[in-house]
């Protein structure tokens, strides 16, 4: 389970706040090996430039250094804000804790084709794999998928989201509070750019997750009737083949603007997180986590 994993990581990004060298932690990776005495040395990146930062429209951002946790980059990371579809990853996070199986199937019932929005297009009766339904929510940011997965898991949405906030409380989530698995507007659903990286953070560390969020089309069936399914990543820079990342989640609503949850990487395999919400201009949130990512990896070493 990641959960173990995630602890030292947010212990580490914690106190970053107050900035690190390198850390020895026993249990940033895990050991197969059973030897719960091993201990990885995961280093932290310094500056090596004089600047402050980075300019950007984003009403709140964050960028974070994956292996050590430390904060690279911020701005009014703090505030809480609405955060649209990036709600989606902790949806995703409850589905991969629980103990319901990716090959699994669930009918879709007549509550998800209320939903409005994004979505991928299912049909009341239709069965569909609950795989599938993940790189629906994840990949085409499907609203329909979200519900279908809170269904699945939890049978009522009021379930899931008690699931999903519980989960923001051992993830140190202090900034945040979820009302439905999508994302949609609505009172009193809001997140921080700081807890959007905490869960980032976590969700990463899941081999599935890892590879959903980073691919560019997915295409599926029906299990009990003949209709298919196939759509595209939402994401511009997975789309436009940005060689600085490793996949994202998108999200918008009219209160949120235009939110972005990035996974940077560069050619020496570093790799960090940038977050950046409340844009106001669709293409900022791509412009402003591109700056973000080429302003880090240029302003910092690992070395």
């Amino acid at each position: 389970m990641i959960t173990k994993i995630f602890l030292a990581s947010l212990i580490i990004f914690t106190s970053s706040f107050w900035g690190t060298g390198f850390v020895i932690d026993k249990n940033i990776i895990p050991v197969e090996s059973g030897n719960s005495q091993s201990e990885q040395r995961i280093i932290s990146p310094y500056k090596n430039s004089t600047s402050l930062g980075v300019d950007i429209d984003g009403k709140s951002a964050m960028v974070v250094d994956y292996s050590s946790g430390r904060v690279l980059f911020e701005k009014n990371s703090q505030s809480n804000m609405p955060m649209a579809s990036l709600t989606k990853v902790m949806t995703a996070v409850i589905l991969l804790d629980s103990d319901v199986p990716l090959e699994d199937t669930y009918v879709i019932e007549p509550e998800v084709n209320k939903i409005y929005g994004s979505g991928i297009n299912l049909e009341a009766g239709e069965e569909v794999r609950v795989s599938d339904l993940l790189h629906g929510l994840l990949i085409n940011s499907g609203n329909d998928a979200a519900v279908a997965i809170a269904r699945k898991v939890a049978k009522e949405e009021k379930k899931f989201v008690s699931l999903m906030n519980k989960k923001a409380d051992e993830l140190s989530m202090e900034n945040t509070k979820f009302q439905n698995p999508h994302g949609l507007d609505q009172e009193n659903h809001y997140s921080s750019a700081s807890d959007l990286a905490k869960l980032a953070l976590y969700a990463y560390k899941n081999e599935t997750f890892r590879q959903l969020i980073k691919m560019k089309d997915y295409q599926f069936d029906a299990v009990n009737m003949p209709k298919h399914h196939q759509f595209k990543n939402t994401n511009k820079l997975l789309q436009e083949d940005y060689f600085l990342i490793n996949g994202g989640k998108t999200g918008f609503t009219d209160n949120a603007g235009y939110c972005l949850i990035t996974f940077g990487v560069d050619d020496n395999k570093h790799e960090i997180i940038t977050v950046v919400l409340g844009e106001k201009e669709d293409g900022r949130q791509f412009h402003d986590t591109k700056a973000m990512i080429e302003w880090t990896f240029g302003n910092y070493n690992w070395d």
